[in-house]
């Protein structure tokens, strides 16, 4: 994402005062994420668009919310989402709102939502021995993300979700590191 600051700068360079209004976005929860749909909205002038856009979201993620507490299983199951890989950094922001909605639970013990990724150790990543890894790196499209958990695979052997076959590469560009439509 591209600094405010420099924003500004070259707003300033190349825009009269009042003649461009930059609306700068940076949502941290799923919340917070669906305020923006009205946030835009309101700023093209179809505020009442973007409270629809705002209910059909959070009517998505009821669903999505309802249809995996029907599952049989007693407990969650634990992922750990990599938002990158050399150096290791879990997911922040929105994404463990987004497990959580999806009947997952962080594998992280000290799991925060709604702040911003950290770096791990790799002797972190195997105490917490996630059931589930999620590779979706922000930036990267599918194939970059497929090519580093290749590269990454004697590093994620140890882990459960390993042995179980449940390591998934996604397109984080797409799917999860902007928090709107693709």
């Amino acid at each position: 994402a591209v600094d405010t600051s420099a924003v500004k700068s070259e707003m300033a360079c190349n825009f009269r005062p009042g003649q461009c209004k930059v609306l700068s976005l940076e949502p941290e929860t799923l919340i917070e994420v669906a305020e923006t749909f009205v946030t835009v909205a309101e700023a093209c002038g179809v505020k009442e668009r973007g409270i629809q856009l705002k209910q059909k979201f959070w009517e998505g993620l009821h669903q999505i919310s309802h249809a995996t507490s029907l599952s049989k299983k007693n407990s969650k199951p634990t992922v750990l989402f990599f938002e990158w890989m050399d150096p290791p950094f879990d997911a922040g922001h929105w994404i463990p709102d987004m497990l959580e909605q999806s009947g997952c639970s962080s594998a992280l013990p000290w799991s925060k939502n709604t702040c911003k990724s950290i770096q791990l150790t790799w002797k972190q990543i195997y105490e917490c021995d996630p059931d589930v890894v999620i590779i979706g790196c922000c930036g990267f499209d599918m194939k970059r993300n497929e090519e580093d958990a290749r590269a990454a695979m004697k590093k994620l052997e140890p882990l459960r979700a390993f042995r179980n076959g449940t390591i998934f590469a996604s397109d984080g560009n797409l799917y999860f590191a902007r928090p709107g439509p693709g």
